[in-house]
């Protein structure tokens, strides 16, 4: 029976990568594959039928105990945390009684060498988790199979290079990208840093025996890397639990009532385009309608319930709730008439969030680039309006059409519009892709010497 080994460092039903990863591989089953996934915590009852290997994460055990004995994290505290977190990894690297992969009398100051390098110069914290898993997944593959890295964490590509030598087939998913989204902090964008991260993801990038990624300038920019077109766009997905048959608007508040507006996910404090920001300035425009309240669904950091108390002193009565997973969001449906969204300029794909509420059959107000997938399909689904928070906050005239529309029962989704963005049409090309490398021992040969660790 075909091999398929697959790691992905959080799927719970809460992540955002959920969907995707639980489509990939659950289709990869029903098609006579054996499929294991090795995760840092036990997924949920969606991986009920996979065979799951858990492997905790020390340095998050660490981080764990960090947050239990302050209480949190302050806004501003995320450096400390950080160098916290760098040293954790440094001290657990050296006590690691397993050692490197292969000790072959390099010496000591090669090790300390190479831990030093773990713990400040790989771009994520994970590094000391993905190279336990590396070592055993290693020894698990077998000439053959196909290993399959869901990244974030960047450091996922140590545990497809190790598989890869041993002679397995490696598929490599991006979620996000690396150093084409800046996703590091201006201060890491230059220099050795940033200089390390380009060198990582263009050798692991062009390594991989095959790749794929959530939208097309992504797509684009891993094919320059990789120096072909062998790149499979594999957008996010409307989660199948969430795909109600014809769903209805949620019946519109009476006219003396406030329209209640959803936000399910966490915000991101640190990224001004991505946090409340744009929306309160939007509400701050002469002329906005105000007859709204808040609900957010999340669990949140520091500055991101800064920002939702800042809404709260402008007069909107607003609730803070605990996450919800995906499947209980059908259950909570009735108790917000709308949602919304927000994505930084650089977010021109297919939200989570979005595809959430369009398989919800939610009103969005969207406020995403206008030029992106995802300002498309609420356009073409007719789910609601859209302002690019790129833009500049000019008029109100976007909000105050959604909320009147709202309150009018205007936005209807057809389900047929749906149809595009659902795991039956987006798996299969990846599906037949990867079945492509099962058993097939010349692709891992083929890369196997550009992999390194």
């Amino acid at each position: 029976m075909p091999r398929i080994l697959a790691v992905a460092y959080d799927v719970d039903p809460r992540s955002p990568a959920q969907p995707r990863v639980a489509a990939l591989l659950h289709a990869l089953r029903r098609r006579g594959a054996e499929v294991s996934l090795w995760t840092e915590h036990e997924p949920g009852p969606w991986a009920a039928r996979l065979d799951v290997m858990t492997m905790p994460d020390p340095v998050l055990g660490f981080y764990r105990k960090l947050l239990a004995k302050r209480g949190g994290i302050e806004a501003g505290e995320a450096p400390v945390v950080a160098a916290k977190l760098s040293e954790a990894a440094s001290r657990v690297a050296e006590a690691d009684p397993e050692g490197d992969e292969e000790r072959d009398g390099e010496g000591r100051l090669w090790r300390v060498g190479r831990r030093v390098q773990q713990a400040m110069l790989f771009p994520d914290n994970q590094v000391v988790w993905a190279r336990r898993v590396g070592r055993r997944m290693r020894r698990a593959a077998r000439r053959g199979d196909v290993v399959i890295t869901f990244s974030r964490p960047e450091s996922a590509g140590l545990i497809g290079a190790a598989c890869q030598r041993a002679g397995a087939a490696w598929w490599s998913d991006y979620a996000d990208g690396w150093c084409y989204r800046g996703l590091r902090s201006e201060a890491m964008r230059e220099g050795p840093r940033r200089a390390r991260e380009l060198e990582l993801e263009r050798r692991w990038v062009g390594s991989a025996d095959g790749v794929s990624t959530v939208n097309r300038d992504l797509a684009d920019w891993f094919r320059g890397l990789r120096g072909d077109a062998d790149v499979v766009e594999f957008p996010n997905l409307i989660p199948e639990e969430l795909l109600l048959d014809a769903p209805a608007p949620p019946a519109p508040p009476a006219e003396h009532e406030p329209l209640v507006l959803g936000y399910f996910g966490r915000l991101a404090s640190s990224d001004p385009q991505r946090s409340l920001e744009p929306l309160l300035r939007l509400l701050g425009v002469a002329g906005a309608d105000r007859r709204v309240c808040f609900r957010f669904y999340g669990d949140y950091l520091a500055g991101d319930l800064a920002s939702i108390q800042e809404l709260r002193g402008r007069g909107f009565d607003v609730e803070v709730h605990d996450p919800v997973a995906r499947r209980a969001l059908c259950e909570i449906r009735d108790q917000v008439h709308a949602a919304f969204v927000i994505s930084s300029p650089a977010q021109r794909g297919s939200s989570s969030k979005l595809l959430d509420n369009f398989g919800l059959g939610l009103p969005v107000f969207a406020m995403v680039p206008a030029d992106g997938l995802a300002a498309a399909m609420v356009r073409d689904a007719g789910l609601g309006e859209v302002f690019d928070p790129g833009a500049g906050v000019g008029d109100a005239a976007a909000w105050n059409a959604f909320v009147a529309g709202v309150r009018a029962g205007r936005y209807r989704v057809d389900p047929a519009a749906r149809a595009p963005y659902t795991s039956a049409v987006l798996v299969p090309p990846v599906v037949e892709r990867i079945e492509s490398l099962l058993g097939d021992p010349s692709a891992a040969t083929a890369h196997g010497e550009r992999a390194g660790p």
